[in-house]
């Protein structure tokens, strides 16, 4: 029996259970990853009859625009003035609301100035 001492072969690493776990891990990492931050908004509905009447000179308005702009008692003006402006008065009632085309996130958005001034009655009314 002849034996060839001098060819011997090269190892190879197949390819295939590197993919395998490859792929096992981008799954795990899509199933377990949180594209967007999910924060509760606490929101209070009240009955019309048990909401109490307030003058509306007292009261004051923020309305959303279709367009995404902001006017406070009529005036247009910018995100950070309308924050400047609720954060001078915090206790004072308001009245957000949203023109029958406005997005939801533009409406979010003023939402969220709302509470980081940290007002305490505010109304949110969407106009159709």
């Amino acid at each position: 029996m002849h034996i060839n001492e001098h060819s011997h072969r090269t190892p190879t690493i197949g390819l295939t259970p590197l993919i395998d776990v490859v792929f096992i891990l981008l799954v795990f990492f899509m199933l377990a990853t949180r594209f967007g931050a999910w924060q509760d908004l606490p929101v209070r509905v009240s009955s019309p009859s048990t909401t109490p009447v307030v003058a509306d000179d007292t009261v004051r308005q923020v309305q959303v625009r279709e367009d995404g702009q902001v006017d406070l008692d009529g005036d247009t003006v910018s995100l950070e003035a309308l924050e400047q402006a609720l954060r001078r008065d915090p206790q004072r009632a308001t009245r957000v609301t949203g023109a029958d085309g406005a997005s939801v996130q533009s409406i979010m958005r003023v939402v969220d100035i709302l509470q980081d001034a940290g007002l305490t009655e505010a109304r949110l009314e969407l106009m159709r």
